[in-house]
Order: structure tokens, then C-alpha cells, then sequence
């Protein structure tokens, strides 16, 4: 089967799927714009007091969580879509919405470390570096091993993928409002993910962290993918609350 004839227009991928050679391909964010494009032409009275920011965890954001930019509300809605949606529609006074935290590398250049904004919105138009500016794809499943990752790349058009980001972006799109996805990727196109993470996540969005860490320092692998993660995420949070704080100045200043 080619992987472009099973496109599935809810923006799920299931990893189950794609182990079995079924890749139904996850549309970028770009994709859920097209279908009505954010009405943002005029350049008005936008400024970073107006602007909504919707995480997973509040570790992901590090220090930029507890102290924000003045009037900028950040809300840790918890993993996934519908968390995410719920987090979003609860900041209705935001004049624009960004999802931020981390992702997973697809293809290159989304090595770990990276930044990678997408939007579509000419109010968030001029990108700082060092962000690599690019199609994140949606998956609500983990996609855990290099094959997974470049299947969703080439049916994509992404270099990246995360739960929240489109969840966010079509609560924008019915408001009218910019959008911008911002990621930091924890782990690379080459990485392989042992720990089932998607068990350990309940309906709310929360993730049961310690049965998942037990499961993990059961085995060799498990003990591995846990020193790296913890590694690569807490670089990637520094990373990515650095660079939302120049972001966020940015886009006021330019204005």
C-alpha cells in the first residue's frame, strides 16, 4: 500500500498501524489550517500580554512556567489532544495561542535540541533562530521506532510530531486568532522508545510517572531509555524556555 492512499482526516496515526505496514497518514498542522485559514491579515493591536500558551507538563517549560511574561497565562493541560483542546478553550481571552513543549524528531534536521515552530499566521511570521521552521505532524499514539518516524515524515511532509499542537491550532482557527506550534525535540528520527508511554497515560491527560519508571527499571533498555530521556528532556527544557522568552519579546518588539 502507498502510504499517501490511507490519509485519515481526524489527524491520527496509530503506531500499531504503522508496525503492521498500514501508515495512515497523519496530516501537519499546515493541513488542519488549509481547511480554514486563520483570519489574521491585519497587523493590529497584538502584543505579548494577549498571548496563550498550552503545555502538557509543566516541566517542560521549566521556570518560564511559574514566571511568565506579564498578562502572557500559560496552562498545563495535560498529554494529548483532548487535554490540550480543554486547556486552550479555557484561556478565552487569548488574542493568540501557542503550543509549546516537547516532540519527537521525524527526519532531519529535528535532532534532539532542536527548535521547531509552525504556524501560518503573519502575526508570528518572523521566526528568531535558531528554529528550524517546519510541518509538525499530530499522533496520538507514541511513534517509537526510526521506521515509524520516517513513514510520518514522508506521508507528512513534517519533521516533527507531538499530541497537542493541532488540538490547539483548531481552537485558534474557530476563534480567528494566530497560531504557532513551538517544540523542542527530545527525541531523534534514529531513536527507538522501549517504554510504552501510552499505557501509562490516563483519560485526563495526566501520566501514572512512577509505574511507568518501574516498568522501566525492570530491564536493561528500559533503565537506558530512562537516563537518556531524563537527559535529553532536561536540556530540551532549558532550550525551549530560553528561546520561548526571546520568542514571545520578539514577536511584541516587531510589532
Amino acid at each position: 500500500m502507498a502510504i499517501a492512499d490511507d490519509v485519515q482526516p481526524d489527524l491520527r496515526v496509530r503506531s500499531k498501524e504503522l508496525r503492521n505496514g498500514r501508515v495512515p497518514c497523519s496530516r501537519s498542522l499546515e493541513s488542519v489550517r488549509n481547511d480554514a485559514t486563520i483570519v489574521c491579515s491585519q497587523r493590529t493591536a497584538l502584543s505579548i500580554t494577549s498571548i496563550g500558551i498550552v503545555c502538557a507538563l509543566p516541566r517542560e517549560l521549566g521556570g518560564l512556567y511559574n514566571s511568565p511574561p506579564e498578562n502572557c497565562r500559560i496552562v498545563a493541560g495535560g498529554v494529548g489532544a483532548s487535554a490540550a483542546e480543554r486547556a486552550a478553550r479555557g484561556i478565552t481571552d487569548a488574542r493568540a495561542l501557542i503550543s509549546a513543549g516537547y516532540a519527537g524528531g521525524l527526519a532531519a534536521p529535528a535532532v534532539r535540541g532542536a527548535i521547531v515552530v509552525d504556524t501560518a499566521s503573519e502575526f508570528f511570521a518572523s521566526v528568531p533562530a535558531p528554529a528550524i521552521r517546519a510541518r509538525i505532524a499530530d499522533s496520538q499514539t507514541m511513534i517509537a521506532t526510526p521506521a515509524e518516524r520516517a513513514a510520518l515524515a514522508q506521508c507528512s511532509g513534517a519533521i516533527a510530531v507531538d499530541m497537542e499542537s493541532a488540538a490547539v491550532a483548531r481552537v485558534a482557527r474557530e476563534r480567528g486568532i494566530p497560531f504557532a506550534a513551538i517544540r523542542v525535540i527530545t527525541d531523534g528520527p534514529d531513536d527507538t522508545l522501549v517504554i510504552d508511554w501510552d499505557k501509562y497515560r490516563r483519560s485526563d491527560g495526566s501520566m501514572r510517572t512512577a509505574a511507568a519508571v518501574g516498568s522501566a527499571l525492570r530491564s536493561p533498555q528500559g533503565i537506558a531509555e530512562l537516563f537518556r530521556l531524563w537527559y535529553s528532556s532536561s536540556e530540551a527544557t532549558r532550550v525551549l524556555s530560553e528561546y520561548l522568552r526571546s520568542f514571545l519579546a520578539h514577536a511584541s518588539s516587531s510589532r
